[in-house]
């Protein structure tokens, strides 16, 4: 799910009717704004640029609207592959931080660890009627 597109070379949220160019692979996206899923943009061949890519939860979105703006899915690529990712947050100071909601396997976990090189998890950890958040640095 993507939170950010280009729109007229400016990074938009998703409105009805807008169209615009994914931030990583620049092919068209489409926002989508219907009234059961959160609203995000879309590449119209349905599928994502990103292989990491994941459905959004509000709790996702939650944790990143505590950062500003302009530190929210950034594109990364490594230089070497031309492989690239949208992080859920960096900083200026080159630390990536990943919120999980949901399942992930230990190769996608350590896969992850070793493309972003200072990363920080927020993992959301329910157990019962339990419901917390556990930081990995």
């Amino acid at each position: 799910m993507i939170r950010y597109a280009n729109v007229n070379w400016e990074t938009r949220t998703p409105e009805t009717g807008l169209k615009g160019l994914c931030p990583a692979c620049g092919h068209p996206v489409t926002a989508k704004c219907g009234a059961v899923r959160i609203h995000h943009w879309a590449h119209l061949k349905r599928i994502d640029c990103d292989a990491w890519w994941e459905p959004m939860t509000q709790w996702h979105l939650d944790w990143q609207d505590h950062f500003p703006k302009e530190w929210r899915e950034k594109v990364f690529r490594d230089e070497i592959t031309g492989e690239f990712h949208r992080s859920d947050i960096q900083t200026p100071q080159g630390i990536t931080i990943e919120f999980q909601h949901s399942a992930l396997s230990i190769d996608e976990l350590l896969s992850r660890n070793i493309f972003y090189k200072k990363l920080i998890w927020v993992i959301n950890v329910c157990y019962g009627d339990v419901n917390a958040f556990v930081i990995f640095v």
